[in-house]
């Protein structure tokens, strides 16, 4: 079974009602197999339809016909053992159970058509009643069926059910549409649009984010608002593969100002996201103009995932105890499911880098536990990737899990994939099993090389050549762009690696080491960053500090 699969089949649960467990039955009763009088045996058929609005003030409703009639027919019924009465109320068929099935089909689709009619917008299952009425003759009317989409599938994206909730906007969107072919007015498709942009931008895999580029699309006809909502995918989906100035471009030429709320905040994000990508002063730019817009009254979302954007620009700066300041408000508001496990683990990132690794493992934990409640994989695989760099950086001890790496993969997010490599390569480095740490460096350079890493590439070349080895001057060549690394940690880290490939740059590369080990607070020394620790690297280098020694390499 596909994931999509059990989504659908979760959805049609939450659309269809679902019947509660049966009460306890009498032993058969031959009196449940006779034939029923017509009137009766058309109660029969409505109560086996209708369940679980069935009470008689409910039939009624349905059906039009009085109470004291139904009221009537319903104690002749459970007299003659074809209808028993549950605990709530309810009737409920029993002898004449599945009597509504072999009705023909229009029947049926009159009878859904009823049900959808009687019961009150947001009813539990009156979206599957109402998509199952329609027919060429009578497909509905269309706002309706957005509204009640809309009401079914919203307090879905708050719990963080982003794969039911598609499926219900894929079948409320092909109901609408297909109840307006060859109406003259226009519907309200924007709404269930703009909705479906939201959770793809929440979800943030490739597949969220093409379906709804998709049905964006297929938009008739084509306004400003949908070819902003096109644009805004397009810039998302050319994060990966694309530069920022690219997807930039995109966001601030093709996606004006939205004047619903909350699609203006994902514009926003898309923003903030592809100015990321570009440089630490570009993202201080668009944050600044962000920041402006969030000081008007905007409401809790929007003053949360602000705080949630200034923690990843603080991350930049390297001042990460206050990004997990920020991160920790922001999940704190953010009103999403989904946003908080997003700020979870964007505050446990920070917390890895200011060697608060107790702290990061249980922020990870936090957020793989809501990830898997919600069953969002990409989410969980970061976790996971988050809470194993907690372990390998305090020092547990651990093998490498490449059942991690194989589940990464599928995710198909590339950077998430590089990273759980190259933790696991460090890992595997550390067991001494070298054959594995080998090809989990290369496979980590090769996923960065296809995304434009460019400093990812040099660092996993590096772990590459500590396990294999390297001639003299391709370390050397490699060890003199490391002293460039604009992270200071990062470089302390690849200049190691470049000697523990090649021992005679020993000479070259120690006073750089000990240089920029200076920026890093020394009572953080014996901590390991990514690979190694500044004292991993200073003893690797020949210039050994005094405290414990490190862990073999």
């Amino acid at each position: 079974m596909s994931r999509t699969a059990l989504d659908r089949l979760a959805a049609g649960r939450t659309a269809l009602p679902e019947p509660p467990p049966l009460p306890p039955q009498p032993s058969p009763d031959l009196r449940a197999s006779q034939k029923l009088p017509l009137p009766l045996e058309d109660l029969a058929a409505w109560i086996d339809f209708a369940f679980p609005y069935t009470h008689v003030e409910e039939l009624s409703r349905i059906t039009s016909e009085p109470a004291p009639r139904i009221q009537a027919a319903a104690e002749d019924l459970i007299s003659r053992g074809a209808v028993t009465r549950t605990a709530g109320g309810s009737l409920l068929a029993t002898g004449s159970r599945g009597i509504a099935a072999r009705r023909r089909a229009e029947w049926r689709r009159r009878a859904h058509s009823a049900v959808a009619r009687a019961l009150s917008p947001g009813a539990h299952g009156r979206l599957f009643h109402l998509l199952a009425s329609q027919s060429d003759r009578d497909p509905g009317e269309p706002d309706d069926i957005v509204t009640e989409t809309l009401t079914l599938v919203t307090p879905m994206l708050a719990t963080g059910h982003l794969g039911q909730a598609t499926e219900l906007l894929s079948d409320g969107l092909l109901a609408a549409r297909r109840a307006a072919r060859g109406r003259d007015r226009p519907f309200s498709e924007a709404r269930l649009l703009g909705l479906w942009v939201d959770l793809a931008l929440s979800d943030g895999s490739p597949r969220a984010l093409d379906r709804a580029l998709y049905e964006v699309c297929r938009a008739t006809p084509r306004t400003s608002e949908t070819a902003s909502l096109e644009a805004l995918l397009r810039a998302s989906l050319a994060m990966r593969t694309a530069t920022g100035e690219r997807a930039l471009s995109l966001v601030e030429q093709g996606a004006h100002p939205f004047s619903d709320p909350d699609l203006e905040l994902r514009r926003h994000h898309v923003r903030v996201q592809a100015a990321r990508l570009c440089s630490l002063e570009r993202e201080e730019a668009i944050l600044a103009s962000v920041a402006r817009w969030a000081e008007q009254p905007r409401g809790p979302r929007a003053r949360a995932s602000l705080s949630d954007w200034l923690g990843r620009l603080r991350y930049g700066q390297g001042r990460f105890d206050e990004a997990a300041a920020l991160h920790a408000e922001a999940a704190e508001g953010l009103p999403w499911i989904t946003e908080r496990i997003g700020a979870l683990l964007n505050g446990a990132s920070a917390l890895l880098e200011a060697f608060r690794f107790d702290e990061a493992a249980e922020s990870a934990e936090s957020a793989r536990d809501l990830a898997i409640q919600c069953r969002h994989a990409y989410y969980e695989v970061r976790a996971e990737w988050l809470l194993r760099s907690a372990r390998y950086r305090r020092g547990d001890s651990l093998s490498p899990d490449e059942e991690l790496v194989q589940l990464a993969a599928r995710v198909a997010v590339a950077n998430l994939e590089a990273l759980v490599c190259l933790n696991e390569s460090a890992v595997a480095l550390r067991c001494g099993a070298f054959p594995v740490a080998l090809s989990l460096a290369e496979r980590t350079r090769d996923l960065w090389t296809s995304a434009g890493k460019t400093w990812g590439i040099l660092f996993a070349q590096a772990l590459v050549m500590a396990v294999s080895g390297a001639p003299l001057e391709e370390a050397k060549a490699l060890a003199k762009r490391a002293e460039e690394c604009p992270v200071p940690g990062a470089g302390i880290q690849m200049l190691g690696l470049s000697v523990r490939a090649c021992p005679e740059l020993v000479p070259l590369v120690a006073p750089i080491v000990r240089r920029l080990a200076e920026t890093i607070p020394h009572r953080h020394w014996p901590l390991r960053m990514d690979v190694l620790s500044v004292h991993d690297a200073l003893v690797l280098a020949g210039d050994p500090p005094s405290g414990p020694p490190p862990a073999s390499l």
